[in-house]
């Protein structure tokens, strides 16, 4: 395999994302799996559990990202991608999105702590990017930065995705890329996002 690494998630619905080639969990209180759409969702397991999954099938340098378009987006709970997820533990840097707000997370073994937050209003269909270049951590929503702080817990890892969900709805996340910080990079692009929006 090679940068930049991706998932579209096709595969068979109800399938764990546990079971899929180039993933391994770091945390397992709840799971991800494959929705039909080809989709991958936070499992319904109650706001205190979450999953989160770290990409081995390839090598990733200390600045890079983690991206994915936010398919479907409820008022709580989130789903996001990951950033320097560590091998040996639970712990990573996360941006976190719902419809309520977001969040930059760094979670040390399996606790969660929130570094930076808003509550603004988050609708569906675009792509969710967390960049980490040195200590800065910046996380972009349809091309825009909407947070950023600064974090020197960890320096190295791989890139992710985590989610939890309470709700009988899904938190949805589709099309997921990551990458080295100055390499190349396909966001999906808008009209995309959108045709999949309303087509699900």
């Amino acid at each position: 395999m090679a940068l930049p690494a991706t998932d579209d998630f096709t595969g068979t619905a109800g399938t764990y994302l546990s079971s899929r080639t180039g993933w391994t969990t770091g945390q397992m209180r709840a799971d991800m799996y494959l929705r039909t759409g080809g989709y991958c969702a936070a499992e319904i397991a109650g706001s205190t559990n979450y999953a989160a999954y770290r990409w081995i099938g390839d090598a990733f340098n200390g600045n890079h990202y983690s991206q994915a378009l936010a398919q479907a987006l409820f008022g709580s709970s989130g789903i996001g991608v990951t950033v320097r997820c560590q091998s040996a533990s639970n712990s990573y840097y996360g941006f976190t999105l719902n419809t309520a707000g977001a969040k930059i997370v760094r979670c040390d073994s399996g606790t969660l702590t929130t570094l930076v937050f808003d509550e603004l209003t988050y609708t569906a269909g675009f792509t969710m990017r967390l960049e980490v270049n040195g200590t800065a951590l910046t996380a972009i929503y349809n091309g825009s930065t909407v947070l950023s702080t600064t974090d020197a817990t960890y320096s190295g890892g791989g890139a992710g995705i985590h989610g939890t969900n309470d709700l009988g709805s899904s938190q949805m996340i589709d099309n997921w890329e990551g990458g080295n910080i100055g390499g190349s990079s396909t966001p999906v692009p808008v009209f995309m996002a959108q045709y999949r929006q309303r087509s699900a």
